[in-house]
């Protein structure tokens, strides 16, 4: 097992609330009970992609303006290696929110209404994965690109030439920069309240591979993740991870059949917390 930082742990909740909420459909429902498994989407195919380059552009320009004269060029020369990542290298990135049976969500993100949310526990969530090459935060809506601490990381870099803790190359700076820009978003999606958990470029998460899967009628480039296994490294039980599974309030599915299920793999505790969604959708 890999140690634990507690006040890491502790911070993670603070922000991002003791629960978090996975809008999906039955499929992907049955992918998770059934083997464990997370699947985190290619961001490439995000609709909201464009804003990466808009927060990359925007930190360059902050940077450009207050800078002096003679960390300039570096300045320019660091964004260019940057954006050529950036139109090349796509990270992956799984979905939540803060929202409990929230009607918008229900009808983005779970077959239109007709799926399910699982409830995860952040603390067990996070402890399962804090390890890994990822950044798991809330995202951030439109706001002044000074506030964010890529500004200050970036601006001691270039007029001291030192690496700020945490970061040991130039590359891993630029690595944290792409992931970061995919943890914001236009304001107009701030009613998600969402939280938003993205690989570092393509630096590996454990116990996960890459595989294509039909996503809403699609075929698409899918990193799944076997949260079960990354749960066993770390001393997290896999069942207590799910506190509870509420089923979309389009969805035929009984709860007495979805409860059934779940005992027959073994998941006795959370057969007991699955509920019908009390959304008024119909």
């Amino acid at each position: 097992m890999t140690s634990i930082d507690e006040q890491l742990v502790h911070e993670k909740v603070e922000k991002c609330g003791s629960e978090l909420y996975h809008y999906t459909s039955i499929d992907a429902l049955c992918g998770i009970i059934d083997n464990g498994e997370l699947w985190f989407g290619n961001t490439s195919n995000m609709n909201d992609k464009n804003e990466c380059r808009d927060f990359i552009n925007n930190l360059q320009e902050a940077l450009l303006t207050d800078l002096d004269d003679k960390y300039k060029e570096d300045c320019k020369h660091f964004f260019k290696e940057l954006t050529s990542r950036v139109t090349s290298n796509f990270p992956f990135a799984m979905c939540l929110s803060k929202l409990r049976d929230n009607a918008a969500q229900w009808e983005r993100y779970a077959s239109n209404a007709m799926g399910a949310c699982l409830t995860f526990d952040t603390e067990l969530f996070y402890r399962a994965v804090m390890n890994q090459p990822i950044i798991f935060n809330n995202v951030f809506y439109e706001y002044d690109i000074r506030r964010n601490d890529l500004y200050d990381i970036l601006r001691t870099y270039f007029e001291t030439g030192q690496f700020p803790y945490g970061f040991s190359s130039r590359k891993g700076l630029q690595i944290n920069i792409e992931a970061s820009s995919y943890i914001r978003k236009h304001i107009s999606f701030k009613s998600e309240e969402e939280v938003r958990i993205v690989t570092l470029g393509n630096n590996p998460i454990g116990h996960s591979g890459i595989e294509y899967k039909n996503i809403r009628g699609s075929i698409k480039k899918t990193l799944v993740v076997n949260i079960r296994e990354l749960c066993m490294e770390n001393e997290v039980g896999f069942e207590s991870l799910i506190k509870e599974i509420t089923i979309g309030p389009r969805s035929e599915q009984s709860v007495y059949d979805l409860s059934e299920y779940l005992c027959s793999r073994g998941f006795n505790k959370l057969a007991k917390n699955v509920k019908k969604s009390e959304c008024p959708l119909r």
